[in-house]
C-alpha cells in the first residue's frame, strides 16, 4: 500500500505511517497512491482526485473538509476522513494568547523594548480576572477557549446554536 503525504506534516508522521506501507512526500506518486493525507494546501478537486488512479481513502489533517470534492470521492468511493479533534487544543491556545496580548499591547510593549524604550505609562495593561467573555459557538474548540478563560478567573457565556443543554 502506498501513502502519499502530499503537504506537509509533522516529522514523526512518516515513520508511525511506515507500518501501514510505503509512505512518500513525491507528489509525483499521486497516481500510484492507496491513501493520501493532505492539509489545507493541497485542493482535492475533481482534476486532483482523477490523478490519483488507485485512491481509495484521503484524510485531511484538520477540521474542514472545504478543500476536498468530497461529493466526488464519494461517486468514485473513495472515503473522506478528517481529524476534527486535532487542533483544538492549539486553536484555543492561539486565541487565549491573542486574548492576553492584544489589551496588553505586548506586540507594542515588545518593538518598543526591542527600541530601547520603557512605556510603562503608555501601555496600561488589562487583566482577564473578573472580565466577560462571549463564546459564539461552543464546540471543541469554544468548550476549549471557555477552560482557559475559566482557569484565568472569567465568567464565560456561551451559544451556539447546534449544542443542546445536554
Amino acid at each position: 500500500m502506498k501513502i502519499l503525504l502530499a503537504d506537509a506534516f509533522d516529522a514523526s508522521l512518516p515513520d508511525a505511517l511506515k507500518k501501514y506501507g510505503e509512505v512518500t512526500a513525491d507528489a509525483a506518486q499521486l497516481p500510484e497512491a492507496d491513501i493520501v493525507l493532505i492539509r489545507s494546501k493541497t485542493k482535492a478537486t475533481k482534476e486532483y482526485i482523477d490523478q490519483a488512479k488507485k485512491m481509495k481513502l484521503i484524510i485531511r489533517g484538520g477540521v474542514g473538509l472545504d478543500n476536498v470534492d468530497s461529493a466526488y470521492c464519494k461517486e468514485k468511493g473513495i472515503i473522506v476522513k478528517n481529524t476534527p479533534e486535532a487542533s483544538s487544543v492549539a486553536v484555543a491556545e492561539l486565541a487565549f494568547a491573542m486574548m492576553i496580548a492584544v489589551p496588553n499591547r505586548l506586540i507594542e510593549a515588545h518593538n518598543s523594548m526591542k527600541e530601547g524604550k520603557w512605556l510603562k505609562k503608555e501601555l496600561k495593561r488589562t487583566e482577564l480576572m473578573g472580565k466577560t467573555l462571549g463564546i459564539i459557538g461552543c464546540g471543541r474548540i469554544g468548550a476549549e477557549v471557555a477552560k482557559r478563560a475559566l482557569a484565568f478567573g472569567m465568567k464565560v457565556i456561551g451559544y451556539d446554536p447546534v449544542v443542546t443543554k445536554s
